[in-house]
């Protein structure tokens, strides 16, 4: 059965051995909405998807912006092409003892400079750095800050390293391991990966496609009480009225501990999303910028 007007956002399971974008294939056939995802997974991985469906994929940037906490295995001593299960192996090395990965995890922790894997889908030259492999030439990719909050060994079970990462936006864990391994005097690829939170949401309340229907899209103001930066208001019936025309309710005042949101989610009085605007600051007051989407349009 397909459905429709199912705009908002599911908490999915992507599977491992498909890609993130085959992954929402199910999702567009049986809501036949606009879909898009917020953080793209490997194809080896598995995690949490947050599915961005109809009017809520202009919401891409926001959600992608969200820190991430992934549970791996690092394969230590060995180091393939792609830096994971799927590539050759390029490197082979003796095995770090646990008490020297320990000692060298925590340096680790905190801003880092990190540069993306040579499988990647940056661009370089105007070409995805993956495909520049396959034409036979070496892409030169650049260094990135990235930030790593946390990075914990939970197990080793030599060869292979159980840890637990919680990193900022644009984190390769393929790259981790690779310098991770290269610090311990050795090589790693990550054999297993599993994105278990993105943001505040949790790969427990995610929905597979064995069991995901039209009840588990989130259209509720609750969803974005959980995200930083969001302001939500209650406008009258008449600036509801208004928004589906473009004009968005008038200045917002706010305390200064308000100050910092940059969107602004219109509530109606049943606790629907009605619209969705950027914010900016103005004499101490938030004002509504530009509407990204109206859901009464």
């Amino acid at each position: 059965m397909i459905m429709t007007n199912n705009s908002g956002i599911l908490l999915y399971t992507k599977p491992a051995g498909v890609t993130s974008f085959s992954a929402l294939y199910p999702i567009k056939k049986k809501f036949n909405e606009k879909t898009g995802h917020a953080g793209t997974l490997d194809k080896f991985a598995e995690g949490l998807l947050i599915v961005l469906l109809g009017k809520y994929t202009k919401l891409n940037s926001i959600f992608s912006g969200l820190d991430k906490i992934y549970e791996a295995v690092f394969h230590m001593g060995l180091e393939t092409d792609t830096l994971d299960p799927e590539g050759v192996v390029i490197n082979n090395c003796q095995v770090p003892e646990i008490n020297l990965m320990e000692s060298v995890v925590g340096n680790f922790i905190g801003k880092i400079q990190q540069v993306p894997p040579a499988y990647s889908a940056i661009h370089v030259n105007g070409k995805r750095a993956y495909k520049e492999i396959r034409s036979g030439r070496i892409p030169i990719l650049a260094p990135r800050e990235i930030v790593i909050y946390d990075f914990t060994i939970v197990d080793w079970i030599p060869p292979y390293l159980h840890v637990r990462i919680h990193c900022s936006k644009g984190t390769y864990i393929r790259s981790l391991a690779r310098d991770f391994g290269k610090a311990c005097g050795s090589a790693a690829y990550v054999r297993e990966l599993t994105r278990t939170s993105i943001g505040s949401f949790s790969l427990e309340n995610a929905s597979t496609e064995i069991n995901f229907s039209e009840k588990n899209i989130l259209h509720g103001c609750d969803f974005f009480r959980d995200l930083p930066g969001f302001h939500i208001v209650e406008p009258s019936d008449h600036e509801l009225l208004r928004m589906q025309y473009g004009t968005m309710p008038k200045t917002i005042l706010t305390n200064r501990d308000d100050l910092n949101d940059q969107y602004c989610v219109f509530q109606d009085k049943e606790g629907n999303v009605a619209g969705i605007s950027t914010l900016i600051v103005d004499n101490d007051v938030l004002i509504p910028n530009k509407l990204l989407f109206s859901t009464t349009a």
